[in-house]
This record gives structure tokens, C-alpha cells and sequence, in this order.
């Protein structure tokens, strides 16, 4: 059917709209291109939706493609259609795990607005006024700057994908943010080391 339409108009855009049963967050897998021209320029709409929308988190988006996933719609209308910008939306059912959003299931009014701000960050993607999209691409184009000179820029947060798989991609943010909250956890212990809870110094009420 896409194959068809393509006869008749320019098809710039593909998404399939999922849920996820285990990542949070709501976030998008791509499909990264190695021609010469098109670096980066599958990562503008995602991080177009991620200025239009407060519950979608482009750092969690990946653009990898695994060979699992070679069958996937999104990989098989890159390769087979030429649309570079073809991808799944994945909406988890664990909610969010950014900002004050952190812990919390997205409700109907949310995914519902998430919606609307697709459909408008569409409408920036073909505005004959670009100052949107630059902008986009501009960050995009500082965040792989940092990231190739190794500054503090390029972090879990960072709005450069490493590149490694989607599992990988998502087990390590995971580990980091295990790990920060067991500091964390730590820090805010009056508890020592053994576990033991302390004495009142003399003279304090316990």
C-alpha cells in the first residue's frame, strides 16, 4: 500500500504506534543510514517531537538496527521503500522514569495530547519556515561534538545515541540509574555500614 501511494506523492515519513511491556519512557527506534548526506537526519524528527512533547525522551530513543529486527516495519520500509525517516513510537506501560514524571503511568489525557504533538511536530518537519528544524539539527550537531571530544557533554543524558544495540542501549541506562539511586539511597542513610543503627551522642535525645 505504501509502495502504491509512493506513485502518486513523496511518502517522507513511516511510524508504527506500540506499547512497550518493559522500557519506560516514550521514545522511538530509527534506522540509522551510512550515506554520505544523510548523516544525523534520522534523528531530526524525534528530537523535534521531544521539544513538542514533555512526556517523549529522546535519550531513550535508539536508531541501531539489530538483525532481530530486520523484518520490523520501520527496517523493512527503510530498506525496501527508501523512507528514511521510518520508525516505531513505543509507549511503555511502566510510565516514565524522567523528571516529575519519574514512576507515574501515563494516563489517556496524556497519550491522547502525545497525539496532537505528533501531528504538530509534522507540521514543523514541512514548515517552509526551517527555524524549528535547524535548531534541532543544530543540537543534534553539538551533542555528536561533545561526544567525539569526550567532554561531560556526552552522558546518559546526552542527545547522541552511542550506537550500540537496543538491549545494550537500554541495560546500561538501567545499570547507571540502579547504581545513582543506590548512592543516593546511601547518602541519605543515617545508618552506619553494619547496618547497626547509631548512638545518640551524650547529651542528645534519641
Amino acid at each position: 500500500m505504501t509502495k502504491k501511494f509512493q506513485e502518486d506523492r513523496d511518502v517522507f515519513l513511516f511510524c508504527d504506534f506500540h506499547g512497550h511491556s518493559r522500557r519506560k519512557n516514550v521514545f522511538m527506534y530509527g534506522c540509522s543510514s551510512s550515506k554520505i548526506g544523510d548523516f544525523n537526519k534520522e534523528k531530526i524528527f524525534p528530537k523535534l517531537l521531544s521539544m513538542n512533547s514533555k512526556i517523549f525522551s529522546f535519550p531513550s530513543c535508539c536508531f541501531d538496527i539489530q538483525k532481530s529486527k530486520e523484518s520490523t516495519g520501520r527496517v523493512v520500509v527503510w530498506k525496501e521503500l527508501n523512507i528514511m525517516n521510518s520508525y516505531t513510537i513505543e509507549a511503555s506501560f511502566c510510565g516514565a522514569d524522567f523528571e516529575h514524571y519519574a514512576d507515574c503511568h501515563f494516563n489517556r489525557q496524556m497519550l491522547e495530547e502525545l497525539g496532537h504533538q505528533f501531528c504538530e511536530t509534522i507540521y514543523d518537519f514541512c514548515d517552509p519556515d526551517q527555524t524549528k528544524f535547524k535548531k534541532a539539527m543544530k543540537e543534534l550537531e553539538i551533542a555528536y561534538l561533545e561526544k567525539e571530544a569526550g567532554s561531560e557533554g556526552s552522558n546518559e543524558n546526552s542527545d547522541w545515541d552511542s550506537g550500540s544495540s537496543e538491549e545494550e542501549n537500554y541495560q546500561a541506562k538501567e545499570d547507571r540509574k540502579k547504581a545513582q539511586r543506590k548512592g543516593k539511597a546511601k547518602e541519605g542513610s543515617s545508618l552506619p555500614e553494619d547496618g547497626t543503627e547509631s548512638s545518640p551522642k551524650k547529651g542528645q535525645s534519641k
